[in-house]
C-alpha cells in the first residue's frame, strides 16, 4: 500500500518537474518558475503543489548562496543536493525529535496523534527541505519546499506522511540563514 502511494507521488513529481521554467528574470534560476500573484510575494517551484513565500535576505546572491549550507547544517539538515548552477540546495534530517530552528516540530508539522499526543512530539520524524535562491547582485530571496514523515520508534512498518503547516519550515530556514549571514559578515 505504502509503496504504491509512493510511486504515485514520484510519478506526480516527475510530471511536475518535466515542465520548463522561465529564466528570463535576472538572477532567476531556470528550474524555479515565477508565477507572481497580484499584490503578493508568492511564487511556485516545480515539485511543489502549493504556493511558496519568498523570504528576503539582506545580502547579495553570492553571499546568501555561500551561507545556505551553513544554515542547513545549523538546522541539522544533511545536504543531499547542491546545485550552484540553478541555486537549489536540498537536505534531509532523519529520525529527529529536536526542534527545527526555534520552533517545536508540533508547530510546523501535523503527523497525526495517538491518545491526544501529537506524533511529531514523540515519533521519529524525517524532514526533507529543498530551497531555491533568486536575486540580483545586491539583493536575494529564498523559498523552501518541505515534506516530512513520522514513524513510531521501535515499530516495524512504513512511515506515515506528515502535513506541513504553512511556511513555518521555510521561515525557519530563512531566519537561520539571515542570522548566519549576519554573524559571518560582521
Amino acid at each position: 500500500m505504502k509503496s504504491s502511494a509512493m510511486m504515485g507521488v514520484l510519478l506526480l513529481l516527475g510530471c511536475a518537474s518535466a515542465g520548463t521554467g522561465s529564466s528570463a528574470d535576472v538572477g532567476q534560476p531556470a528550474d524555479i518558475k515565477q508565477v507572481q500573484l497580484p499584490g503578493s510575494n508568492i511564487d511556485f517551484m516545480p515539485n511543489s503543489p502549493t504556493p511558496l513565500a519568498w523570504h528576503a535576505v539582506t545580502a547579495p546572491t553570492s553571499t546568501t548562496w555561500q551561507y545556505l549550507p551553513i544554515a542547513y547544517s545549523k538546522l541539522g539538515l544533511r545536504i543531499t543536493k547542491y546545485d550552484s548552477t540553478t541555486h537549489v540546495i536540498a537536505g534531509e534530517r532523519d529520525r529527529s525529535h529536536a526542534d527545527f530552528g526555534k520552533k517545536p516540530l508540533t508547530s510546523l508539522l501535523d503527523c497525526g496523534d495517538i491518545a491526544g499526543i501529537p506524533n511529531a512530539s514523540r515519533a521519529d520524524v524525517t524532514i526533507q527541505v529543498t530551497t531555491g535562491l533568486r536575486g540580483t547582485g545586491t539583493t536575494s530571496a529564498i523559498a523552501s519546499v518541505s515534506s516530512a514523515t513520522s514513524k513510531a520508534n521501535g515499530v516495524s512498518g512504513d512511515a506515515s506522511p506528515c502535513a506541513v503547516k504553512g511556511d513555518g519550515i521555510g521561515a525557519q530556514v530563512a531566519a537561520v540563514l539571515q542570522q548566519a549571514v549576519k554573524d559571518g559578515t560582521k
